[in-house]
C-alpha cells in the first residue's frame, strides 16, 4: 500500500517523465509561469514533444508535480528548491497534520509503541530534516529505497523512545484529526510501563488491538473482529476505559498483595 501511494511517479511513461522534467527545467530557467507557457517552452526545447497539451501537462503537474519539485502558487507553477525555507508558526500543529496525512502511530505485536512520518522527494527530505531540527527529537532516516526499481527516495522521521513518543504525542494530540485515538492508546501504554499485574497485561493487549483496529478497520475490520471474537461495541469500549481507574485498581491490588 505504501509503495503504491508513495511511488506513483514510478509508473509514469517515458514521455510523461520527460515532460515533467522539461517543465522543471523550464521553471528553473525562466521562473514561475502557467501551464500553457510551460508547454510552449517544452515544445521549443524538443519538437518531438508535440503530443503534449496544456491539459495533459496540467493534469500531470497536479498529480506528480511535487515529485519533481514543482509547486503551485496561485495560477502559476514554480520551481521549489531544497533551499526553500520552511516557516512553522505552530510546529506541533504542523506535525499533527503531517502525522495524520503521511504518518503512523502503532503498537507492535511485541507491545512496542512506534510513531513516525514518511515523505518522498527533495521537498519531503527538507520537511523531515527541518521537522527533526525543530522538534528536537526522533530518529532521522534519509534517502531510503523501498524497492530496487524505485526512482524516488523515501525519508522518515521516526519516534521509538518513551521520551520522544511522549513529547511528540502529548504536543500533537490537541491538533490530531485522524489519529487521536491511537495517540491516546500509546500515551496510556507508556504510562503503564513498570507495571506487570494481570490487569495491566490485559489492558496492554486491549491497547494493542485498539490501535490495530483504528489503523486497519477500513481495510480488514471484519477480519479483525472475527480473529478477536468480539464486536465493534466491545472494541469501542476499550477506548472508553479510564486510565486513572486502571492505575488506581492496580495500585490497590499491589497494596493488598504487600499486606
Amino acid at each position: 500500500m505504501w509503495r503504491n501511494t508513495l511511488h506513483q511517479s514510478d509508473n509514469l511513461s517515458k514521455h510523461e517523465v520527460s515532460w515533467l522534467e522539461g517543465a522543471s527545467e523550464a521553471l528553473g530557467h525562466f521562473g514561475a509561469m502557467d501551464s500553457r507557457t510551460i508547454v510552449h517552452h517544452i515544445h521549443d526545447l524538443d519538437a518531438r514533444n508535440k503530443g503534449l497539451t496544456t491539459q495533459k501537462l496540467g493534469a500531470l503537474l497536479k498529480m506528480h508535480g511535487d515529485d519533481f519539485d514543482i509547486i503551485r502558487n496561485s495560477t502559476r507553477w514554480e520551481k521549489s528548491t531544497i533551499d526553500d525555507y520552511l516557516i512553522l508558526k505552530d510546529p506541533w500543529a504542523y506535525t499533527a497534520g503531517f502525522l495524520d496525512a503521511d504518518g503512523y502511530i502503532t503498537i507492535t505485536k511485541r507491545g512496542e509503541p512506534r510513531a513516525g512520518v514518511i515523505a518522498t522527494g527533495d521537498r519531503g527530505r527538507l520537511h523531515c530534516k527541518r521537522l527533526h531540527k525543530t522538534l528536537g527529537c526522533g530518529v532521522l532516516q534519509l534517502d531510503l529505497k523501498i524497492h530496487k526499481n524505485s526512482r524516488r527516495s523515501q525519508h522518515r522521521l521516526q519516534f521509538y523512545s518513551k521520551e520522544d513518543l511522549s513529547k511528540l504525542l502529548t504536543n500533537t494530540r490537541p491538533h490530531l484529526k485522524l489519529k487521536k485515538r491511537q495517540a491516546d492508546a500509546v500515551l496510556e501504554l507508556l504510562d503503564l510501563r513498570g507495571r506487570s499485574s494481570d490487569l495491566v497485561k490485559h489492558r496492554r493487549d486491549d491497547l494493542y488491538r485498539l490501535v490495530k483496529w483504528e489503523n486497519w478497520r477500513d481495510v480488514k475490520g471484519q477480519e479483525l473482529l472475527e480473529e478477536w471474537n468480539v464486536d465493534e461495541r466491545e472494541v469501542s469500549s476499550w477506548a472508553q476505559e479510564d486510565p486513572e481507574v486502571i492505575r488506581l485498581v492496580d495500585d490497590a491490588h499491589s497494596l493488598v498483595g504487600d499486606v
